[in-house]
């Protein structure tokens, strides 16, 4: 999950709080936000709101480091749906960073 968060700057999920459908928001942020992960990009900056309107789907934005915005509804995806269509930008910009030495 270091790779991801490495060619990130800012993640921004939005939660219900009692919504069924914002457990693989929650999943994804936990893989993604640990100690070793942070580390690795100190500058990226994480919020997250939870809301308490039951009816508001998880949503999830994110902003890759080459300024890509990325908008996921996330309540009808899995985690690791999540972490494919993130990581799938962050390996184009890993493989980018490794072609230019």
């Amino acid at each position: 999950m270091t790779s991801i968060v490495r060619h990130l700057t800012q993640v921004t999920a939005t939660i219900p709080s009692m919504h069924r459908g914002n457990k693989s928001c929650r999943v994804f942020l936990a893989r993604i936000m640990t100690d070793e992960a942070l580390r690795s990009n100190p500058t990226c900056k994480f919020q997250v709101n939870l809301v308490d309107d039951i009816q508001q789907a998880s949503q999830l934005h994110v902003v890759f480091r080459d300024g890509l915005k990325m908008d996921l509804a996330t309540a009808s995806m899995k985690p690791e749906e999540i972490l494919e269509a993130v990581g799938k930008h962050a390996r184009k910009l890993q493989d980018k960073a490794d072609a230019m030495g």
